[in-house]
């Protein structure tokens, strides 16, 4: 191979990474809509909410499954997105909860499908140090 076609080669894989990068932002924007709420301000009269662990995808609330063991790294699915909003300790008194929000959960903490489970009664969530939480559609284990 000549250097002019390696700097093609070079020119054109550049390229490619510009515009993947380019697109999962402008993804990543319009998955986004709303801005998350506001932290809460030391002098804040906002009503301080106690969230139950939960995190917002298809239009369903799914909460933590306490009762149930920590999930292995065999029932991964899918990746089905990463979490938008962190909503505990902003002012969200008024906020509409919308998909990928989560109370807890750090923004850009991935959540894939279960294997083997419906994704509509069942996710799971891959914490930034590799455990895993099975969340479901049934609030489990919190009474």
């Amino acid at each position: 191979m000549t250097p002019r076609h390696i700097l093609g080669r070079i020119l054109a894989a550049m390229a490619l990474i510009a515009v993947l990068g380019v697109a999962d932002r402008l993804q990543e924007l319009a998955e986004s809509g709303a801005p998350c709420p506001e932290p809460l301000g030391a002098d804040s009269s906002s009503t301080h909410i106690d969230w139950a662990d939960f995190i917002r995808y298809e239009d369903r609330s799914y909460y933590l499954a306490t009762d149930l063991p920590a999930a292995r790294s065999d029932v991964l699915g899918r990746k089905l997105g990463t979490v938008r909003c962190q909503l505990s300790g902003k002012d969200a008194e008024t906020y509409q909860v919308r998909n990928g929000d989560a109370a807890y959960l750090s923004p850009r903490t991935p959540f894939f499908a279960h294997k083997g489970k419906s994704t509509e009664q069942w996710i799971v969530v891959r914490h930034a140090d590799g455990s895993l939480d099975v969340y479901s559609t049934q609030l489990r284990g919190h009474l």
